[in-house]
């Protein structure tokens, strides 16, 4: 599928940077998708799970625990958030798990955004942000993390070779990462296309990705692959629903405007083939 122009990170950050706001007011301190079993979508959709925005933000915490729990993570070993947004995974991360967590964005706004999360949570000794982008060479010692965490980063990156390169460096042998992407489950028909492209073009994302790259990007970076899944059926569309539903509420759009339009992706709800890619590898020994 012929998309936009690949995304900048200088671009990404600008964006993020002009809606810290109405992406707080959406997400919360979790900036990303949700999750849901069967039996959770179920619940919710019976009235059970309270306000749109209460569901999302319950279900983007489980998607937070579904990455964390595969980080294998001790008390005392360093976490390395890339693309850590609003804070709200890191912070969680820290608490549940004892681990020291270093997020990096794109985004100056996030950085003083999530630092000030942590520093109100009490963890600004274990729990820290700063600007830097994932696609060059990283500010940190070799081996100097024990696990990488990618939550909807990857969406953004366009050159995620580098980005896996770079993160490898950083990553002592042995240690995980996990990471995810929105992926072509399976070819686009036409007639569906644009509302895929604009998608990618209102969030600057990159291209997508196909089912089969992941196995031989993690072997060419350095990590040997694990696991993958396709959860694309607990994420894209209970989450798109509730977006939605957020989005079309009064008060959210006369505090945001046009703005909110953007946040009704009710145009992808037939777009079964966008699908959403959850990615965990194993940093390989160095030669010798």
């Amino acid at each position: 599928m012929n998309l936009i122009a690949a995304p900048q990170s200088d671009r990404v950050g600008a964006a993020y940077d002009e809606t810290v706001e109405l992406h707080s007011e959406l997400f919360g301190d979790d900036l990303h998708f949700g999750f849901w079993s069967p039996d959770q979508e179920e619940g919710d959709r019976d009235g059970g799970g309270g306000t749109p925005y209460e569901q999302l933000a319950r279900a983007s915490r489980r998607l937070t625990d579904e990455f964390a729990r595969r980080l294998h993570v001790r008390p005392g070993q360093r976490i390395l958030d890339i693309g850590s947004g609003a804070g709200g995974p890191a912070v969680h991360i820290a608490k549940a798990t004892g681990a020291e967590v270093v997020g990096i964005t794109v985004s100056s706004d996030q950085v003083r955004q999530a630092t000030a999360l942590a520093e109100n949570e009490g963890l600004s000794d274990r729990v820290s942000f700063r600007l830097c982008d994932a696609t060059r060479p990283l500010p940190f010692a070799e081996s100097s993390f024990d696990a990488v965490l990618a939550l909807e980063s990857f969406i953004h990156i366009e050159a995620r070779h580098a980005a896996l390169t770079h993160a490898a460096r950083v990553l002592r042998p042995g240690g995980r990462i996990v990471l995810s992407d929105f992926f072509e489950r399976s070819p686009i028909p036409p007639e569906k296309q644009p509302a895929v492209e604009r998608y990618c073009r209102e969030f600057n994302l990159s291209r997508l990705a196909k089912s089969d790259f992941y196995p031989r990007l993690f072997q060419n970076a350095g990590f040997v692959f694990a696991e993958q899944l396709d959860i694309t059926e607990a994420t894209m569309r209970p989450t798109i629903l509730r977006m939605g539903e957020i989005a079309q509420g009064q008060e959210f759009r006369d505090r945001f405007g046009e703005r909110a339009a953007h946040y009704d992706r009710s145009d992808l709800l037939p777009v079964w083939e966008l699908g959403y890619l959850l990615v965990a590898g194993v940093r390989r020994p160095s030669a010798g």
